[in-house]
């Protein structure tokens, strides 16, 4: 059985429509073909295959019950873009991946604006035994945007792409646009790429910029001409009901390169069809009235006018470049050199079905072949977290930030549901990074779901529960990692239930990164299972704990009777360059930032020098202790009648009630909350006393910053803090409930008791790393 799906089941078009009518030949009699359709689209496929003749093809509905069971069973497997998220490949299953194109539109980690949602094409990739490249220029792009010469395991095939074989035959071209009633007349292809991003198009000004150039084509062209169009699919419900003397849209029975093969010349802007149709050696025409706004949005591998076709920005322009085509490529245009041949046709050769088809099925290779994963060196898996607004992402920066890439491939993994709704949050990686996206959450059946619950809630693993779970990991890891092959997994995060399941459930070793007193964590916020952690500490090669309070901590969640001597204290890197570069920017506050206080007030109440200025920085959750921050302020305020208190942060879920508290009391017009500022430096350097009022911490990034910018600090005496004073100054208070050692700690300041911290940075960093790599060894 060989299941296909053209489009992601958005019909079916060029690559699997060849690929279906090659299958329906005598020689592959033995096979099963299976197409997934989406429900919409099922009754103009069917129409569509009847019209070929192909009628051995059964069809299953994208998302059906059926349609997962072929997905399981299938022997075989063939897409032009991505099977679902919760796809896992079983053993003996053979895919192929032919492409939908040849990328000119930057893709992957290239296009920056949506790098973090590749995750699942990327996925698809590399566990395809098989990849298809018609050319050099795709090859080279799609392995740089995807990281393929790191990771990918299979076969490139060097072969024509299957849609474009019938390019190489012309004389089956013009028989059919006589049988489309063209018999005489020029027919000219109009195919304009998709405007839209992943998750929007503005439609209304796409149907008003197509209606204009519609109607100024129509008045332009004879009756001897004609002009096919061919929308997106998304796109197409635009031109409903509308009707010109000249303009048409593609005959719905036939298959798009079929239609293609009829034409006179192509018309697009920056769709890959332009290079499937230049095999013809019929003439190009682009026409890209918004190319500085469209490569501007999207990213072009390629400038247009470096390509071999003719370049318009208007419909007259455009109209008069494609009548000299008329004579099948004998037009005045730029000449295609050797060297164009070579990058971006290299492997056409109007044998693509075949090449595919009996790799695939056959293990028969007729083609070049490719290695593509050249890459000597080790891949290690960075998981990150949410990289929300916080210490950890901030300690994570300045790793990575420092990781020599001659030593390892570092990769860097999210969960997609992480930073979906805030892409942004992965704009500090630069844009060579490599990216590894988690990109779907757990398969679970009932029976699944309920051992969870039991082993999540109350740690209960007896042999039933364990097996289940055991499997469902294991599916887990085949889902996401199986076919990468990484040397090393590092949890930087250190928290994310499902994730620490995930990775020790697998079969690399891993290191899980402690950067908080967990036993407090579980027991102040429980935002991580026990059970889950305890065993994620047990399964792991290596735990990593950012500070001496933080190991002690995870000997207390492993218990006294499970020792674990391989707990390393690697300290978090900090990045002093980068601090006091965003340290000298202006103040600024984020889209979704909230205050109590306008910025020019925040500005105002920093720049001036009568009264002091302190400032906390940390999330609005329980352990920041703000409370006991604002309760001492207010002492403060009482005794000296002057003074500023800002606080921000980011997460936590506490803003609104703090904000509350702050109002509450004599200093409220005195005190400033700020939640979701990214970049918090410029106001820190400005500000009079740093103060961190928490109960207990892991390795504070914020008093790194604060000491790199030599502003005096104020900490109470708790875990992770202590530690810091001690090895780098500042002053150090009771940690008292009601705030009275934090009151007089202001008002010692103000008498000129402040004390600030003496951080070497390089020194620091330099033993952090080595331990990591050590750890890496």
């Amino acid at each position: 059985q060989i299941l296909l799906e053209s489009n992601s089941g958005l019909g079916v078009e060029s690559q699997i429509f060849s690929l279906l009518r090659h299958l329906c030949r005598e020689n592959y009699q033995d096979f099963r073909p299976v197409l997934s359709v989406r429900r919409e689209f099922i009754a103009a496929v069917k129409q569509r295959l009847k019209t070929a003749g192909l009628d051995r093809i059964r069809i299953v509905r994208t998302g059906s019950l059926s349609y997962y069971r072929c997905l399981a069973q299938a022997k075989y497997l063939i897409t032009d873009a991505t099977f679902p998220g919760r796809y896992i490949k079983k053993d003996g299953q053979v895919i192929a991946n032919i492409w939908h194109g040849t990328p000119l539109k930057k893709m992957g980690k290239d296009n920056l604006s949506e790098r973090g949602m590749m995750g699942n094409v990327m996925r698809n990739l590399l566990q395809s035994d098989y990849l298809v490249f018609p050319n050099r220029f795709m090859q080279e792009m799609m392995t740089r945007a995807y990281s393929l010469d790191k990771l990918y395991q299979g076969t490139a095939l060097h072969t024509g792409y299957p849609r474009n074989d019938i390019f190489f035959r012309p004389h089956e071209g013009e028989e059919r646009k006589n049988r489309m009633g063209y018999k005489g007349r020029r027919v000219y292809a109009y195919m304009p790429t998709y405007r839209g991003r992943s998750d929007r198009t503005d439609h209304e000004e796409l149907k008003e910029s197509l209606l204009r150039h519609f109607a100024q084509i129509d008045h332009l062209l004879t009756d001897e001409e004609v002009m096919l169009v061919k929308l997106h699919p998304f796109e197409h419900s635009l031109l409903a009901g509308l009707s010109y003397r000249h303009i048409f849209m593609f005959p719905q029975e036939y298959d798009t390169y079929d239609v293609l093969s009829a034409c006179d010349v192509l018309v697009t802007d920056y769709s890959s069809v332009m290079f499937d149709f230049a095999c013809s050696g019929r003439g190009v025409v682009l026409f890209a009235y918004d190319k500085e706004e469209y490569a501007g949005q999207r990213g072009l591998y390629e400038e247009l006018d470096k390509l071999p076709f003719l370049l318009t920005d208007n419909p007259a322009d455009t109209i008069a470049a494609a009548r000299q085509f008329c004579g099948y490529g004998y037009g005045n245009r730029r000449q295609m050199t050797e060297a164009d041949r070579d990058r971006f046709w290299t492997w056409e050769n109007g044998k693509g079905c075949e090449d595919v088809l009996q790799a695939l099925l056959f293990g028969n290779i007729r083609c070049e072949t490719a290695r593509l994963n050249t890459d000597s060196r080790k891949n290690v898996l960075l998981y990150a977290g949410d990289l929300s607004l916080n210490g950890i992402t901030s300690a994570f920066r300045s790793l990575y930030s420092l990781l020599d890439p001659g030593k390892y491939n570092f990769f860097v993994s999210f969960r997609l549901c992480s930073v979906k709704e805030d892409l942004s949050r992965l704009d500090f990686l630069p844009p060579s990074a490599d990216l590894f996206p988690v990109s779907s959450e757990m398969n679970m059946d009932l029976l699944t779901a309920f051992a969870h619950f039991l082993y999540l809630k109350r740690g209960i693993r007896r042999p039933w529960v364990y097996h289940r779970l055991e499997k469902a990991y294991h599916l887990e890891w085949k889902k996401h990692f199986h076919c990468a092959g990484f040397h090393r997994i590092i949890h930087f995060n250190g928290y994310e239930n499902y994730m620490l399941s995930l990775f020790s459930h697998g079969p690399v070793p891993f290191c899980v990164w402690a950067h908080n007193d967990m036993e407090l964590e579980i027991k102040l916020k429980a935002n991580v299972s026990r059970y889950i952690l305890t065993d994620a500490y047990r399964n792991a090669e290596w735990i990593a704990a950012v500070s001496d309070s933080a190991k002690r901590s995870v000997y207390g969640v492993l218990d006294p009777f499970s020792p674990k001597e391989e707990v390393q204290v690697i300290r978090n890197c900090q990045d002093p360059e980068y601090i006091l570069n965003r340290a000298r920017q202006r103040p600024a506050f984020d889209p979704g930032t909230r205050s109590t206080a306008p910025l020019t007030a925040v500005e105002e109440m920093i720049s001036q020098d009568e009264e002091p200025v302190f400032m906390s920085i940390g999330r609005y959750s329980p352990e920041k202790a703000h409370d006991r921050l604002i309760s001492a302020f207010e002492r403060f305020y009482r005794k000296t009648r002057k003074g500023f208190l800002i606080i921000v942060g980011a997460d936590g879920g506490l803003y609104e009630k703090t904000c509350g508290r702050a109002a509450e009391g004599p200093a409220k017009d005195r005190i400033v909350l700020i939640d979701s500022m990214k970049n918090p430096m410029p106001l820190l350097a400005k500000c009079s006393l740093f103060i961190l009022s928490s109960l207990y911490e892991g390795s504070p990034v914020t008093l790194f910053e604060a000491g790199f910018l030599h502003i005096p600090c104020l900490v109470t005496d708790a875990p992770g803090i202590r530690e810091m004073v001690e090895t780098f100054g500042g002053t150090l208070v009771s940690a008292d409930p009601e705030g009275n050692a934090l009151a007089q700690g202001m008002i010692d300041f103000i008498s000129g008791k402040g004390k600030r911290m003496n951080i070497d940075g390089d020194a620091w960093n330099q033993d952090s790393l080595k331990a990591f790599y050590r750890l890496l060894e």
